[in-house]
């Protein structure tokens, strides 16, 4: 199952690197590319605490049978 980040992570990628290395971006659009870049850091950020909340409640459940 794909989730929005699966999806989206490598479009906001190409994205961010568009706006910061082009040759004519303004401030804003630098710091644009800088609140993409903190969305996707913090997609992952959750991603693996879920992941880690997900494989505590698989452990627990296979020591509890």
């Amino acid at each position: 199952m794909f989730t929005l980040f699966d999806k989206q992570c490598p479009r906001i990628c190409v994205h961010v690197y568009h706006v910061i290395f082009h040759c004519q971006a303004t401030i804003e659009h630098r710091k644009l590319a800088v609140d993409l870049a903190e969305v996707v850091i913090k997609w992952e950020v959750q991603r693996v605490k879920d992941d880690q909340e997900n494989t505590e409640v698989r452990v627990q459940k296979h020591y509890a049978k």
